[in-house]
């Protein structure tokens, strides 16, 4: 309460990297929090000028990401803004980092089902983008849903192991 008595710039500096934290742990009473008592924190940017709802999507934390539902009439220009990399939100979302993938074999069992995952994740996140940006092309000229089939080729190929793997063990306990 105190710190929101301050004036912009010093409460800015106090709660962006509170709020950064918090948004990339995937605390959301925090980012709540801080959002229900300084308003402005919703426009604060990291250094990278990433919103929090640009570090809610790379690090995959859907309960931070869900709060794009109570600013929905700002949610597409949040997401569709482009960082200093000239990433916007889909192009974060169609990339697939080796921490990802670590964190998403925490959630899900088998490569197929992860796949499904991440495919729900970049359409999620394609749909608070603006048409514009969703064809926007980055890196080495490549739309959000290229650099998304690019980068998750070798999902796609375990996920199809996976899957022949699974259906064999199935075959074999059907026999016996």
């Amino acid at each position: 309460m105190e710190i929101v008595k301050l004036d912009y710039s010093k409460a800015a500096s106090i709660f962006g990297v509170s709020l950064e934290v918090a948004a990339i742990a995937g605390c959301r009473e925090v980012v709540e929090e801080i959002l229900s008592s300084f308003r402005g924190a919703i426009y604060l940017k990291n250094k990278s000028n990433q919103t929090i709802f640009h570090l809610a999507i790379v690090n995959r934390r859907e309960n931070i990401f869900n709060l794009v539902y109570q600013f929905k009439e700002f949610s597409n220009l949040f997401i569709s803004r482009v960082d200093i990399t000239m990433n916007n939100g889909l192009h974060l979302a169609g990339r697939f980092k080796s921490q990802q993938k670590l964190n998403l074999r925490a959630r899900a069992a088998g490569a197929a089902l992860q796949m499904q995952l991440e495919l729900q994740w970049f359409k999620e996140v394609e749909n608070f983008t603006l048409v514009t940006a969703r064809e926007r092309k980055k890196d080495e000229e490549k739309t959000p849903r290229m650099l998304f089939t690019e980068t998750h080729e070798e999902l796609i190929k375990e996920g199809e192991q996976w899957m022949k793997d699974t259906s064999n063990s199935c075959t074999i306990v059907a026999a016996l």
